[in-house]
């Protein structure tokens, strides 16, 4: 049996790096992967097709977004038409919408992937939104959301939202976190921390709360004037942070790295000894779970996604969002205390082990499309 899996684009974004990983993992079951992308770029496409997926991207060019949807869903219907997949499965608008209507005109059921919380205020300090496109967005969404069979949310946060935004039934929501697996995070015997480097890594978004660290980091470095903190990717808010730096001094504590190489992400984590985290809003955070893994503790912000994560553990000191003072605390006081570090880091480690095993989490899509063609047929 065959699933369709559809994206955005066959980009370098956690969406995509995701679904690779669980697809790599779950080639030897019944189920065939035919993975599809509706727009450039085509970075992982050749990732595809070197484990034996079949890849292809259905629209060659970036077109005005009524146009991609209308060519998204003519190519798509006819792609389903001469594969006759069991399921489509999706993740990301638009390619969501070309699946959710591409699956009513071929009557295929839609699994698609929640992965953020969905349409957050928080949404337009991004400058690829605003108030009139977020709100376009949402009543197509709402408008062609119930012909999706069934959704998989990476937290009960994202569920939430979606039942809250789009009126999805919690019946019709399975919560299948993202993984990782542990042991290539897993430091070597004879690593090397650094006791003064605090590290994190994201997209420079506004989401992501990077400049509530920068800023925490004049007060760090009252303390510790030997402090360092590496800022690992790239986004559109780069020029911004590096002014900021500018401004306030800190461009020989605080180094913005760029995009990372995995095993070059995996040499700084085993290196520090605190990972911040001062994301904003997050549909989960498998940065967190790499960290965790690398034995890294924790100053992340105090959200929902989070605190699923890391639970009543003591394996993070959790701070306010967008508060540099309580950040700059929680660091100061992991800096000082090099054996709570390593208590922290160690408990870290197994609840990944436990819980975030990619393993494990992959078998539940499959469980996902067993339930969905039970109830479909």
């Amino acid at each position: 049996m065959r699933i369709l899996h559809i994206l955005n684009s066959f980009g370098i974004g956690g969406v995509e790096i995701q679904l690779f990983r669980t697809l790599t993992l779950l080639c030897q079951h019944k189920w065939r992967h035919l993975v599809l992308a509706l727009r450039p770029p085509t970075t992982l496409q050749k990732d595809f097709e070197r484990y034996g997926f079949q890849a292809r991207l259905l629209i060659e060019q970036r077109l005005p977004f009524p146009t991609q949807i209308v060519v998204g869903v003519s190519k798509l219907v006819r792609i389903i038409k001469s594969t006759c997949p069991v399921i489509i499965h999706t993740a990301l608008f638009p390619a969501n919408i070309v699946a959710r209507i591409a699956g009513r005109i071929t009557r295929t059921p839609v699994v698609e992937h929640l992965v953020n919380i969905l349409y957050d205020p928080l949404w337009l300090l991004e400058p690829q939104f605003n108030s009139l496109k977020l709100t376009t967005q949402w009543r197509l969404d709402k408008t062609t959301v119930r012909w999706v069979s069934h959704f998989i949310a990476l937290s009960e946060a994202v569920k939430l939202s979606a039942q809250q935004r789009l009126g999805i039934t919690g019946q019709k929501v399975s919560v299948v976190p993202y993984g990782i697996l542990p042991e290539d995070w897993n430091p070597p015997q004879d690593r090397n921390r650094d006791d003064l480097l605090v590290i994190t890594t994201g997209r420079l978004v506004a989401q992501k709360g990077h400049k509530y660290l920068i800023m925490a980091m004049t007060k760090v470095i009252e303390k510790f004037p030997e402090c360092k903190t590496v800022i690992i990717g790239d986004g559109p808010l780069r020029s911004e942070l590096e002014e900021l730096l500018q401004v306030k001094r800190l461009r020989e504590n605080v180094l913005l790295l760029g995009r990372l190489f995995s095993h070059e992400v995996r040499s700084y984590l085993w290196r520090a000894s605190v990972f911040a985290f001062p994301s904003l809003c997050e549909g989960q955070g498998v940065a967190l779970l790499e960290a965790m893994a690398s034995g890294l503790p924790l100053v992340a912000s105090d959200i929902p996604a989070v605190r699923e994560i890391v639970g009543e553990e003591d394996v993070a000191i959790l701070v306010k969002p967008m508060d540099s003072e309580a950040i700059a605390n929680a660091i100061c006081e992991l800096l000082s205390f090099p054996e709570k570090r390593e208590l922290m880091g160690k408990r870290a480690q197994e609840i990944v082990q436990e819980r975030f095993d990619l393993r494990k989490l992959a078998l539940k899509w499959l469980e996902v499309y067993e339930k969905v063609l039970q109830y479909d047929n």
